[in-house]
């Protein structure tokens, strides 16, 4: 008796063995296919490390790497309705040397869920997907995101895509090098509280355009303008979507100027304000600089395209409304043509 149950504690071990090799392959420890919810991944942020957990049935979707706290997470190109569907991606835990980059070709979900994450080297949050991203702050929870100083990288939370923020909870945000919020394409704010705490640039820069539907925006300790609304393509005139619009419906913006050698709101399209309330608290930095109307001034596009030398009323009769830069006896300001 004593053989056979020696024999049977080593079978056994066996096969614990084998069931945790085959769940490493996959990148996975042993209880994480139990307590992930289907099509979701948790990173767990704990001070010089992260812990990556991959819903078993999307394992073959997504892969990821993780160097310290840096986390790398590729979704496959396979990923869309008639497979895996839409996955989520939920963040929590704190690092002050950490990041979290996604690629990927088909919408997908952010969850902050009470994130303290700082990269020294880049930007913390950095979602290289042209599709929609929903970066929802759970309700309850307070996330802090800050990137380091004197790089090259465009802004803390950086978004190649269509930029949804939701949620009920709270998103604080520092642009220790550029902007604090930089998106590729539109942004649209929803329920959620924005908290931009500095920013070397914009508070919120983004293009195509910009939608305040409801929640609070709060933006201060910026150098350059709160936000900014710019256009993605030059050659797209007209399009529905690529307006440089900016629209707010509802939700509370509240723009100090303290500091800011730019302006609260700017925008190349329209500016629309039909629900809500803007604020900007005090005036720009920048002291007012007139123009000679009779000399020729140097007109460039926000891109800097050089468009010519005009009078500033025949650039006003001639080029589309909108925001440009005017140069003239060596001073340059954006100016609004209308």
């Amino acid at each position: 008796m004593k053989r056979i149950f020696s024999i049977s504690l080593l079978v056994l071990s066996a096969i614990n063995v084998m069931a945790a090799v085959s769940r490493s392959s996959f990148g996975l420890s042993s209880s994480e296919s139990a307590a992930v919810a289907d099509t979701t991944v948790v990173i767990t942020y704990s001070g010089n490390s992260a812990s990556v957990s991959v819903a078993s049935n999307i394992k073959n979707y997504v892969s990821y790497t993780a160097n310290g706290a840096h986390v790398v997470v590729n979704q496959a190109a396979s990923v869309g309705a008639n497979t895996s569907g839409e996955i989520t991606y939920i963040l929590k835990g704190s690092s002050s040397n950490g990041s979290f980059y996604l690629t990927g070709a088909y919408k997908a979900t952010v969850s902050l869920q009470g994130l303290t994450l700082t990269n020294p080297d880049s930007a913390a949050i950095n979602i290289q997907n042209g599709k929609r991203i929903n970066i929802s702050s759970k309700s309850g929870t307070v996330n802090t995101i800050s990137d380091g100083a004197n790089g090259a990288w465009k802004g803390a939370l950086m978004c190649k895509g269509h930029s949804e923020f939701q949620g009920r909870g709270t998103l604080n945000v520092y642009g220790n090098t550029a902007h604090a919020i930089w998106s590729k394409e539109y942004v649209e704010i929803k329920n959620c509280t924005i908290n931009v705490m500095s920013a070397v640039k914009d508070g919120l820069h983004c293009q195509q355009y910009f939608l305040m539907e409801s929640g609070v925006l709060t933006i201060k300790g910026f150098g350059s303008d709160g936000i900014d609304v710019g256009i993605k393509d030059s050659t797209l005139v007209g399009d529905a979507v690529d307006t440089g619009n900016f629209t707010q419906t509802g939700g509370s913006i509240t723009i100090y100027m303290s500091g800011a050698t730019g302006e609260g709101v700017t925008y190349v399209g329209k500016k629309s304000c039909t629900g809500g309330t803007l604020s900007i608290v005090g005036t720009s930095a920048v002291e007012d600089v007139r123009f000679e109307q009779n000399e020729p001034v140097m007109i460039y596009t926000l891109l800097g395209v050089r468009l010519g030398e005009y009078l500033l009323q025949d650039a006003k009769e001639t080029l589309p409304r909108g925001i440009y830069i005017v140069e003239q006896n060596g001073t340059s300001r954006k100016v609004v043509l209308e």
